[in-house]
């Protein structure tokens, strides 16, 4: 959660950069990853609703800024 608030702090500086950007997306990308692994190690099959919010709304707030 630290590193999540630090790159949200990251973007909403007045000079972010392109590389600002793609160092979140790229750290929220491993993130899914992880959630995939461990979704696969647990044997879950079904998603809800609830995991692809987050998703939805981590992006919408990054290409907003």
């Amino acid at each position: 959660m630290k590193e999540r608030e630090a790159n949200e702090y990251l973007l909403e500086r007045k000079n972010a950069s392109v590389k600002d950007y793609l160092k979140v997306i790229e750290y929220e990308y491993g993130l899914e990853k992880q959630r995939r692994k461990r979704f696969k190690a647990l044997k879950i099959k079904k998603e809800s609703p609830k995991d692809f919010a987050s998703k939805k709304l981590n992006l919408g707030n990054i290409l907003m800024l």
